[in-house]
């Protein structure tokens, strides 16, 4: 079993791995990149794992507010960042049909991007 991600928020919701025989096995909306007021873009975890790196400091300096630990709920609060639109999938594709017996989650069939108003590139819905 070999998982692998498609981020519509960025790029695009994984037309290429369905088309591949890859199978969906979830999805959820954006809650990890962020977009700040400057048009920068940031992973959550960059802002809150490494705050006190560089990125987040210039980050800091950019918007002209003190270089601080805060989390990315705090940094939307201040007005400074909203999530992407979009969604973030997960396909799998099984080497061993066996494998597929054990796992947990159900695969969902493709319609269900279009039925989530997943079908997107970029964070924007596609036909």
């Amino acid at each position: 079993m070999a998982p692998t991600f498609a981020d519509a928020t960025q790029c695009g919701d994984g037309t290429i791995y369905r088309v591949s025989g890859w199978e969906l096995s979830g999805f959820r909306q954006n809650r990890t990149i962020f977009e700040f007021v400057n048009c920068k873009r940031f992973a959550a975890i960059t802002l809150e794992a490494h705050w006190q790196g560089e990125t987040v400091r210039q980050l800091c300096a950019d918007l002209d507010v003190p270089h601080e630990y805060r989390t990315r709920t705090q940094w939307v609060r201040l007005g400074l960042a909203r999530p992407l639109p979009g969604f973030q999938l997960r396909y799998m594709a099984f080497r061993d049909q066996s494998v597929r017996d054990l796992l947990t989650v159900s695969m969902l069939p493709n319609s269900a991007v279009d039925e989530a108003g997943a079908r997107m590139i970029r964070g924007q819905v596609r036909p």
